[in-house]
């Protein structure tokens, strides 16, 4: 008995697993959610969709445990937010507490959408107890919106906005419906809206109507601080890459229906017309005249202005070795040097660098400066032998030797007076200098001249001094001072005449 109940039980379970798996919900018909794209900032729609139980007749009621998936955009990539809710229903449309379903019955269900903001199709699927039952299309529109901007280019627009005079732009309507709608504009940062107080004086008011196939020119002003400095866009357009939205409203709608983005490159003008040429040439001038004036300075004036400062400190120097030149130089030769070191310095005083011959008057004053510091050179030699030649003529310094130095002084001193001095007069002038020198320190005897006429000179002597036909020994005076030596005869031999000679 107990074995008979056992088997009993066990078919019945395996036919009703049977009839259970027979059974299978389906979508009927290819259901979608359309989400009205108009005055719907909800972005929710609302649809009934009906299920049948495909089950075998005499299978097990179906329960019904239904959700939906995520939704998945087509094609792929678009990510929203929106959420759907499933209610079944009966056929008025109110909602039902059934659970099951058995074979061939058929149920309908609403599904709310919601969040769904953007235009795009998504696919959701309907699972009962995690198995799918079938797919679900949302849809949502694009709102009509055939809005153009009234441009040249309308590929490339451009839009020309300048201070303190009203700016526009016009708007074609290519539709066959009245369309009201605002505006912004935004331009590095500046958002100006058709509603704000700066475009209070717009044309028309916001919202403003867009006449089916008509235009509509919207007239605004652009805030001063949009356009900066005078400066900007003074001598090449301040172009700014601003960004047009055209919104499409509905007085019953506190959102937009549909938008239009227009990307527009602007120019923001401070000036325009004759003024703005004219300001813009009177600051070129100016612009043009101080690079002018720079460039003047940095090659030409500066650079003048440091070798005139150069040689004015030469020239200070040289005044300076002036004043220190030997007293034993004839005052006329320092005095010279003295004149012509203040005439170089007046010459420099009155150069100015405006002077079209600056230059060849600088290289003038530069060479007669180099010409002055090479006699000044010379001068302090010359002072420098003289003193030496004061020293040794004190000390017994034959006179005739001494007659032929004075005679190289002068030589000397006669080149160091020239105006115009030459290398050539300056190697000959050091020469002498050398020759003077060098008989000073052999007293004469490196003048081979004056010793090879010594004889000669002896011998002369002796025939002046001869007492019956010399023309100084046979001369009144030459007899008084013999008669004031005690009246003794004075006989004048060839020793005495030679030592005189040699003394001479």
């Amino acid at each position: 008995m107990s074995k008979f109940l056992f088997w009993l039980v066990f078919c019945l379970s395996v036919s009703s697993f049977t009839y259970a798996a027979d059974s299978k919900l389906t979508l009927v018909g290819t259901p979608s959610i359309v989400i009205d794209p108009n005055c719907n900032p909800a972005g929710a729609g609302t649809s009934r969709i009906k299920v049948r139980n495909e089950g075998s007749h005499g299978a097990a009621a179906l329960p019904l445990y239904l959700s939906v998936t995520d939704a998945i955009s087509k094609p792929a990539g678009k990510v929203t937010s929106g959420t759907l809710r499933t209610t079944p229903v009966s056929d008025a449309d109110q909602p039902t507490v059934k659970k099951t379903l058995t074979p061939g019955e058929e149920l309908w269900i609403k599904i709310d959408a919601s969040g769904f903001n953007e235009t795009g199709e998504w696919e959701v699927t309907l699972q009962n107890e995690n198995v799918d039952v079938g797919k679900i299309r949302i849809v949502r529109n694009e709102m009509p919106f055939p809005v153009s901007l009234d441009v040249a280019t309308p590929d490339a627009p451009e839009l020309t906005f300048i201070e303190g005079q009203p700016s526009s732009f016009r708007l074609q309507n290519d539709g066959a419906s009245d369309y009201l709608f605002t505006w912004e504009y935004n331009i590095a940062g500046h958002v100006l809206h058709s509603t704000d107080s700066a475009a209070s004086g717009s044309t028309p008011a916001a919202p403003a109507e867009l006449p089916r196939n008509g235009l509509t020119p919207v007239t605004f002003s652009i805030p001063p601080d949009w356009f900066g400095s005078p400066f900007e866009g003074l001598f090449k357009d301040n172009i700014q890459d601003g960004r047009l939205v055209v919104s499409r409203v509905d007085p019953s709608c506190k959102s937009a229906i549909s938008t239009k983005i227009f990307k527009i490159k602007t120019h923001l003008a401070t000036s325009s017309g004759s003024g703005r040429e004219v300001w813009a040439d009177f600051w070129v001038f100016w612009i043009l005249l101080l690079g002018g004036l720079c460039s003047l300075t940095l090659n030409f004036a500066l650079p003048n202005q440091m070798k005139r400062l150069k040689l004015k400190e030469k020239l200070g120097a040289l005044g300076r070795q002036i004043s220190d030149l030997s007293m034993k130089l004839a005052s006329r030769l320092r005095v010279v040097a003295g004149l012509e070191q203040r005439l170089l310095m007046d010459r420099l005083r009155n150069l100015t660098w405006t002077n079209s011959d600056f230059t060849s008057e600088m290289d003038s004053i530069e060479r007669a400066s180099e010409q002055l510091e090479t006699r000044i050179h010379l001068l302090g030699q010359i002072g420098s032998t003289r003193f030496n030649f004061e020293k040794l003529r004190s000390l017994n310094l034959p006179p005739t030797v001494i007659q032929d130095l004075e005679a190289l002084f002068e030589k000397v001193i006669g080149i160091a007076r020239k105006s115009e001095f030459v290398d050539a007069d300056s190697q000959n002038a050091q020469t002498i200098l050398q020759t003077i020198q060098s008989q000073m320190d052999t007293v004469g005897k490196s003048n081979t001249v004056w010793v090879s006429g010594l004889p000669d000179r002896v011998k002369n002597l002796k025939a002046k001094f001869d007492a019956t036909n010399g023309a100084i020994g046979k001369s009144k005076t030459w007899k008084a001072i013999q008669a004031n030596f005690g009246g003794a005869e004075a006989q004048l031999d060839g020793t005495d005449t030679a030592q005189i000679a040699e003394r001479d």
